[in-house]
Protein backbone atom coordinates (compact mmCIF):
# COMPACT_ATOMS: atom_id res chain seq x y z
CA UNK A 1 0.00 0.00 0.00
CA UNK A 2 1.59 3.54 -1.18
CA UNK A 3 0.81 5.94 1.19
CA UNK A 4 0.85 10.08 -0.19
CA UNK A 5 3.08 12.17 1.26
CA UNK A 6 1.19 15.57 2.36
CA UNK A 7 2.79 19.08 0.87
CA UNK A 8 4.55 20.48 3.44
CA UNK A 9 3.47 23.39 5.20
CA UNK A 10 4.06 26.53 4.64
CA UNK A 11 6.02 29.19 7.48
CA UNK A 12 2.30 30.91 7.33
CA UNK A 13 0.12 27.88 7.92
CA UNK A 14 2.69 26.60 10.84
CA UNK A 15 2.81 30.51 12.43
CA UNK A 16 -0.96 30.10 12.52
CA UNK A 17 -0.85 26.78 14.13
CA UNK A 18 1.56 28.31 17.09
CA UNK A 19 -1.02 31.52 17.88
CA UNK A 20 -3.80 28.90 18.13
CA UNK A 21 -2.25 26.87 19.88
CA UNK A 22 -0.45 29.59 22.11
CA UNK A 23 -4.37 30.89 22.87
CA UNK A 24 -5.97 27.62 23.50
CA UNK A 25 -2.56 25.70 25.41
CA UNK A 26 -4.35 25.49 29.15
CA UNK A 27 -7.31 23.26 27.38
CA UNK A 28 -5.23 21.61 25.04
CA UNK A 29 -2.28 20.31 27.46
CA UNK A 30 -4.63 21.07 30.74
CA UNK A 31 -5.30 17.79 33.43
CA UNK A 32 -8.62 15.73 32.43
CA UNK A 33 -11.69 16.43 34.52
CA UNK A 34 -15.38 16.84 34.80
CA UNK A 35 -15.30 20.06 33.21
CA UNK A 36 -12.44 18.83 30.16
CA UNK A 37 -12.75 15.46 28.63
CA UNK A 38 -10.85 14.10 25.28
CA UNK A 39 -13.82 15.02 23.52
CA UNK A 40 -13.35 18.25 24.83
CA UNK A 41 -9.58 18.21 23.46
CA UNK A 42 -10.79 16.63 20.12
CA UNK A 43 -12.94 19.63 19.71
CA UNK A 44 -10.52 22.09 20.13
CA UNK A 45 -8.12 20.69 17.69
CA UNK A 46 -10.83 19.94 15.09
CA UNK A 47 -11.25 24.18 15.57
CA UNK A 48 -7.85 24.59 15.27
CA UNK A 49 -7.34 22.60 12.12
CA UNK A 50 -10.46 24.23 10.49
CA UNK A 51 -9.34 27.83 11.23
CA UNK A 52 -5.99 26.85 9.83
CA UNK A 53 -7.46 25.35 6.55
CA UNK A 54 -10.02 28.14 6.42
CA UNK A 55 -7.20 31.37 6.68
CA UNK A 56 -4.59 29.69 4.09
CA UNK A 57 -7.38 27.72 1.75
CA UNK A 58 -5.35 24.52 2.30
CA UNK A 59 -6.66 21.44 3.43
CA UNK A 60 -4.91 20.45 6.67
CA UNK A 61 -6.63 17.16 8.85
CA UNK A 62 -7.21 17.69 12.73
CA UNK A 63 -4.48 14.89 12.54
CA UNK A 64 -1.93 16.63 10.24
CA UNK A 65 -2.58 19.71 13.18
CA UNK A 66 -1.63 17.62 16.38
CA UNK A 67 1.36 15.92 14.44
CA UNK A 68 2.83 19.06 13.55
CA UNK A 69 2.38 20.19 16.92
CA UNK A 70 3.83 17.32 18.46
CA UNK A 71 7.16 17.45 15.70
CA UNK A 72 7.84 20.88 15.67
CA UNK A 73 7.20 21.30 19.38
CA UNK A 74 9.84 18.35 19.88
CA UNK A 75 12.14 19.87 17.71
CA UNK A 76 11.95 23.17 19.02
CA UNK A 77 12.50 21.65 22.53
CA UNK A 78 15.33 19.51 21.46
CA UNK A 79 17.38 22.66 19.91
CA UNK A 80 16.46 24.65 22.99
CA UNK A 81 18.52 22.26 24.76
CA UNK A 82 21.56 21.76 22.63
CA UNK A 83 21.36 25.67 22.88
CA UNK A 84 21.45 25.86 26.62
CA UNK A 85 24.09 22.97 27.00
CA UNK A 86 26.26 25.18 24.33
CA UNK A 87 25.66 28.16 26.43
CA UNK A 88 27.04 26.70 29.71
CA UNK A 89 29.91 25.30 28.18
CA UNK A 90 33.32 26.81 29.14
CA UNK A 91 35.37 28.14 26.78
CA UNK A 92 33.21 26.34 23.91
CA UNK A 93 33.90 29.59 21.91
CA UNK A 94 30.52 31.36 20.02
CA UNK A 95 27.72 28.90 19.83
CA UNK A 96 27.29 27.19 16.23
CA UNK A 97 24.89 29.43 13.75
CA UNK A 98 23.17 26.45 12.73
CA UNK A 99 21.75 25.94 16.67
CA UNK A 100 20.15 29.42 16.32
CA UNK A 101 16.61 29.65 16.71
CA UNK A 102 14.48 30.70 13.43
CA UNK A 103 11.39 33.43 14.78
CA UNK A 104 8.99 30.48 14.81
CA UNK A 105 10.79 28.39 16.79
CA UNK A 106 11.32 31.43 19.27
CA UNK A 107 7.62 32.03 19.51
CA UNK A 108 7.02 27.72 19.71
CA UNK A 109 9.57 28.10 22.75
CA UNK A 110 7.82 30.87 24.53
CA UNK A 111 4.72 29.33 24.21
CA UNK A 112 5.93 25.83 26.19
CA UNK A 113 5.86 26.78 29.74
CA UNK A 114 8.87 24.11 30.55
CA UNK A 115 11.47 26.27 28.44
CA UNK A 116 13.27 29.10 29.91
CA UNK A 117 15.63 30.95 27.28
CA UNK A 118 15.89 34.28 29.12
CA UNK A 119 17.69 33.03 32.38
CA UNK A 120 18.05 35.28 35.61
CA UNK A 121 17.76 39.16 35.35
CA UNK A 122 20.80 41.21 36.49
CA UNK A 123 22.45 38.04 37.19
CA UNK A 124 26.08 37.79 37.36
CA UNK A 125 28.67 35.12 37.54
CA UNK A 126 31.05 34.71 40.98
CA UNK A 127 32.82 31.63 42.19
CA UNK A 128 36.27 29.98 43.77
CA UNK A 129 38.85 29.12 41.93
CA UNK A 130 39.22 25.16 41.50
CA UNK A 131 36.21 24.60 43.14
CA UNK A 132 33.47 22.62 41.56
CA UNK A 133 31.00 25.18 42.15
CA UNK A 134 33.10 27.60 40.29
CA UNK A 135 30.07 28.92 38.08
CA UNK A 136 27.10 30.23 40.01
CA UNK A 137 24.59 32.51 39.26
CA UNK A 138 23.44 35.28 42.38
CA UNK A 139 21.07 38.01 41.36
CA UNK A 140 22.66 41.15 42.48
CA UNK A 141 20.48 43.61 44.99
CA UNK A 142 18.69 46.41 43.05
Amino acid sequence: MIKNRSRNWKSEEIEALLDLVSTHYGKLFGKLSQSLTWADKNTLWSDISDEVSEAHHVLQSTENCKKKWTYFSSETKLKCQQLMKAKKMTGAGEIDVKQQLTPLELKCAQILPDINLMGIKKGIEVGNKGSHWSRQTVLMMS
